[in-house]
């Protein structure tokens, strides 16, 4: 009889730690699984997409997140005139409040808009620019895996960009 029970003790027991080795592997690979599709997800481009137009001498760019994933620190990088002097270059439009270039969060869905000025080699507002291609820009955000993205007027898609040293 006390073979018995010592039998019955020691065949829960192996049971119990076979159930539980089981359980812990179909637990790590589910834990793989969806560490892989996170990865896989940081490597994929972010939906976001650029607008620019001209009205009366002022750039407006509208940057749009179609992504189900918000992005973050978009930034306004460089914006000029394809053909232009390269000493060119530009600043946030005056207004009250005052147009950012930048922002912190850009949730599914959301868009933000900025209005900037052209300025000559001199500094001085350009006040004749032309629309459509004959505009460059530059547009960096950094997606939820942590990674850089740099959008501009000949891409398509954002193109990956290595991770700045200090982004500010």
């Amino acid at each position: 009889m006390g073979l018995d029970w010592l039998s019955l003790v020691l065949g829960t027991g192996a049971g119990v730690a076979g159930l539980t080795a089981i359980g812990l592997c179909v637990y790590l690979g589910r834990h793989e699984a969806a560490e892989k599709h996170g990865r896989e997800q940081a490597r994929q481009a972010p939906l976001v997409a650029v607008a620019l137009s001209v009205e009366s001498s002022e750039v407006r760019l509208v940057i749009t997140n179609f992504g189900v994933h918000p992005v973050r620190q978009v930034k306004l990088m460089d914006v000029r005139r394809r053909n232009g002097d390269p000493r060119e270059s530009w600043r946030a439009a005056f207004r009250v409040p005052p147009a950012p270039t930048e922002r912190d969060l850009l949730v599914s869905g959301a868009t933000f808009r900025m209005a900037l000025w052209l300025l000559d080699s001199a500094g001085q507002r350009l006040t004749q620019v032309a629309d459509g291609p004959d505009l460059t820009y530059r547009i960096r955000f950094r997606a939820v895996g942590g990674r850089w993205w740099l959008l501009s007027e000949d891409s398509t898609r954002p193109a990956p960009v290595p991770l700045p040293r200090y982004p500010w």
